[in-house]
């Protein structure tokens, strides 16, 4: 029982710990100098080498609190407890939940917006606003360098479809959403239901060239 009670305590130590090589990562993604986060309030030079260096795995709250807020993180990013999605996709599935809730009750017209643009705006939306991923953990969850995520942010590049899958898994909206602008999943009818459809059309003179135009334009 001693033993296993050790090792659990090794694994809460573990996840309690900082995590110096994201740090450094998140520091050198967005081209920042170790003096420029002790001047923005992180830790001195010499704490910061050491942490990212694995030397020291802990900070004190107060300067911890300032030095991830001088480098646009989280405290989940900085001790390793958010997951890439390529890794992990059941445990990034729900990060930018808020971001989703947000899109569902917006009165936007995406199903306006063609797929790309769906999944930019998104995208923009959970760098500016989700709680969990601001832009450069986002960066880190999609497996992506910063100055990629800000091409795919400004339109410069084009979304894959492992992407938008991604962004899906992320908020929990549908993928029906980023290709046709549906923003929740409805019960499947049944082809019995479509039947009935085409033949009151029929009865009704309207031709399978009149519906296709419908349903183009509606």
């Amino acid at each position: 029982m001693e033993e296993k009670g050790g090792a659990q305590s090794d694994v809460d130590e573990k996840s309690r710990s900082l995590r110096g090589d994201l740090i450094k990562w998140a520091r050198e993604e967005q081209g920042l100098t170790m003096r420029w986060v002790a001047d923005h309030g992180g830790p001195c030079l010499g704490y910061q080498s050491e942490v990212e260096n694995k030397k020291k795995a802990e900070v004190r709250w107060d300067k911890l609190t300032s030095w991830m807020r001088a480098l646009n993180v989280t405290e989940a990013f900085v001790r390793g407890q958010i997951p890439r999605y390529n890794d992990d996709p059941d445990g990034c599935r729900g990060l930018a939940a808020d971001t989703g809730k947000a899109v569902k009750e917006s009165e936007r017209d995406w199903a306006s917006f063609s797929i790309g643009e769906r999944a930019r705006q998104v995208l923009c939306l959970i760098s500016r606003e989700s709680r969990k991923l601001p832009r450069v953990v986002l960066a880190h969850v999609l497996g992506l360098e910063l100055r990629t995520l800000d091409a795919l942010m400004s339109g410069e590049l084009p979304f894959v479809p492992h992407q938008i899958k991604a962004l899906s898994e992320l908020t929990t909206l549908p993928e029906a959403f980023f290709t046709h602008g549906v923003r929740e999943m409805v019960a499947a009818e049944s082809p019995a239901d479509y039947a009935t459809v085409i033949e009151v059309a029929r009865q009704r003179g309207i031709s399978p060239s009149d519906l296709l135009h419908l349903i183009e334009h509606r």
